[in-house]
This record gives C-alpha cells, sequence and structure tokens, in this order.
C-alpha cells in the first residue's frame, strides 16, 4: 500500500508539470505526458480525405508511425463555417475515422480520452464515438463532461478502454439525438477531436483510476 501511494504522489508532480496548449483542449486527461501515453490533435485538417496527419501530436517514448485520420465520401471540408475556421461538414455515421497505434500488446488495457468540439445543430445533438481494435474489447464510452462557448459551438469529453492493449485502434466519431443516444443526427460541424491514449500497466492501474476523476456532465440548454 505504501509502494502504491509512493507511486501515486509521483504521478501527482508529474502531472503538475504537463501544460496545455490545444485551442479547445479544455480537459486533458491527468495522465496526459506519462510514460505510454499518446496525444494527437485535428484541427486544420490539413490534406483533408485520405491521411490526414494531426496538426500536433507527441508520445512517450516515441512511435514509430504518426497517428492519422481518414474521411470519408459525404464529408465536405468548410474553410469557415459560424464563426470558426476548417470545419468539417459530415452528413451519416462513420465518415471520419481515427487511427492510433500503440507501444505494445503486452499491457492489460488502453484508456482513451476524446475531446469533440462541434456545432450543435439543435439542442438534443450530441457527438457519440466509438473503437474498433483486432482481438480485443472496447468498454461502453462514457460521456464526462460537457463545455458550451457562445455560439452553438460545444466540446465533448469522452472515455472508453480496450482490453487488452491492442495493436493500434479505431476511433469513430459520429453524432446523435442525446446522449449515448442510437438515432444519428445530422447534418453535423466538426471543428476539432483532441484524442489522449495511455496503455495502462499493472499496478498503476488503480492509480490512474483515482487520478481520472470523472466530473459531472453538464447539460445543454
Amino acid at each position: 500500500m505504501k509502494k502504491l501511494i509512493t507511486i501515486c504522489l509521483v504521478l501527482v508532480c508529474v502531472l503538475s508539470t504537463v501544460s496545455t496548449v490545444l485551442a479547445d483542449d479544455l480537459y486533458p486527461p491527468t495522465w496526459r505526458g506519462l510514460p505510454g501515453t499518446v496525444t494527437a490533435e485535428w484541427d486544420s485538417w490539413t490534406g483533408f480525405g485520405y491521411m490526414m496527419y494531426p496538426d500536433s501530436w507527441n508520445s512517450n517514448p516515441g512511435l514509430p508511425y504518426p497517428p492519422d485520420s481518414y474521411a470519408y465520401n459525404g464529408t465536405t471540408l468548410l474553410p469557415e463555417y459560424n464563426g470558426r475556421t476548417n470545419v468539417i461538414e459530415l452528413t451519416g455515421d462513420r465518415q471520419i475515422d481515427f487511427w492510433l497505434p500503440n507501444f505494445d500488446n503486452e499491457n492489460p488495457y488502453k484508456d482513451v480520452w476524446i475531446q469533440v468540439t462541434y456545432y450543435a445543430v439543435s439542442g438534443d445533438q450530441y457527438s457519440s464515438v466509438d473503437a474498433y481494435a483486432y482481438m480485443a474489447e472496447v468498454t461502453e464510452p462514457v460521456l464526462i463532461t460537457e463545455y458550451s462557448y457562445e455560439g452553438g459551438w460545444y466540446t465533448d469529453v469522452w472515455n472508453l478502454q480496450i482490453r487488452p492493449n491492442p495493436e493500434w485502434e479505431l476511433i469513430y466519431v459520429n453524432f446523435t439525438a442525446g446522449v449515448g443516444g442510437t438515432e444519428p443526427l445530422y447534418p453535423a460541424y466538426l471543428d476539432q477531436v483532441v484524442i489522449d491514449t495511455i496503455c495502462v500497466p499493472e499496478p498503476a492501474t488503480i492509480c490512474l483510476l483515482g487520478l481520472g476523476a470523472v466530473s459531472l456532465i453538464r447539460r445543454k440548454k
């Protein structure tokens, strides 16, 4: 127990040095920057379509391949929409995904933290996320919190786990009517996605779960 407490104290000291520099990166995970983590941010959608590499990404340690994303048919990159630049218009499900590589596949699970910034076309529209990894189980995504900006823009923060830790995973971003809803609600306007992942070993698992305290969901009004 003393050893676990020591680990947690060390982690808190490390976490205090991690800074937030991304545009709508409002709720970064407490473990960002620790060993086994990756952070990637898509905002300008450079190279729209095939192989859209993130605007910025970092990992600890380094990865042999960078994360990337892909936009399918039915998506349009708008130079400007409702006060923001480089916004993706989506007209249906599974039109954009994000690929993230891993360090190894020996750890018990991978924790994934996703921040989605979008324009809500109605008060009932929320983002939704899902993931796929070969020979691995994905837990039910949980909406951690939500932040509202002026002008109808929102950032939803999602968390899910993948067990066991896969070699890579695909993250899907969709939009539905209501939190955790199954009814699609489109069109949707996506401005930014920030994804953090960590390959969680033991015994730090318990400590990281404690540090990643869940916030209350902020309802749209």
